[in-house]
């Protein structure tokens, strides 16, 4: 959990600092969307076998 604390502030952090304000916000949502969409299709060993999400 603290990991992926880091990770997003730490990628948030370089969103702003290349992109400004507004670039950063808007590409570090859209680069946080993707990972959550991402964690959301990669099946887990708690999912039941054949679950279809």
């Amino acid at each position: 959990m603290l990991a992926d604390l880091f990770c997003a502030i730490l990628l948030g952090t370089f969103s702003i600092v290349f992109f400004g304000w507004v670039g950063g916000i808007v590409a570090f949502v859209v680069l946080e969307v993707c990972l959550i969409g991402l964690d959301w299709l990669i099946p887990s060993t708690n999912d039941a076998a054949g679950v279809v999400r």
